[in-house]
């Protein structure tokens, strides 16, 4: 289903390039070193700080390409984000207060930054596992992470 059939803009792709990506082992492809991020609004009057984005990129108008380098993961979840990665994007996109989605919680490094910058957060995981590392490192950094199980078919959002 299209981002727009379900009421959703998208306001910025981003173009995450890894300069330290790890190396494909195979040798019948190309590595790969880049990662699409979407940043969506259900809305058309959304928000978005310019000056932080500034402030970010040295004072210049800052571009959809940007050089992060990926961490080591802190978990075992293969597509875990860096911090530094989405600390960006909620600065830039969001206020203190916000309501942060992130359909694909995975580890919970969306939770975790979003709770650390005062953003409410609503993660959804359809892997018990992941969930259940997710909801300790967000419980582990915040302490006050709601216990509701988010997995496909048990969501508290009625029929």
């Amino acid at each position: 289903m299209a981002l727009k059939e379900l009421g959703l803009w998208i306001i910025n792709d981003i173009i995450w390039y890894k300069p330290n990506a790890t190396p494909l082992l195979r040798t019948n492809r190309l590595a790969p070193a880049t990662e699409l991020i979407w940043v969506a609004s259900k809305s058309k009057r959304y928000y978005f700080d310019y000056d932080m984005a500034k402030r970010l990129n040295g004072g210049k108008h800052m571009r959809n390409l940007w050089v992060i380098p990926a961490e080591k993961h802190r978990t075992e979840h293969p597509a875990e984000k860096p911090e530094t990665l989405l600390t960006r994007i909620l600065l830039l996109a969001t206020r203190e207060g916000d309501t942060v989605l992130d359909p694909f919680m995975g580890s919970g490094t969306t939770g975790v930054v979003a709770k650390r910058l005062k953003r409410n957060f609503v993660g959804i995981e359809i892997d018990a596992h992941y969930y259940a590392i997710a909801k300790a490192r967000i419980e582990g950094e915040c302490g006050d992470y709601p216990a509701v199980n988010l997995f496909a078919g048990e969501l508290p959002f009625g029929e």
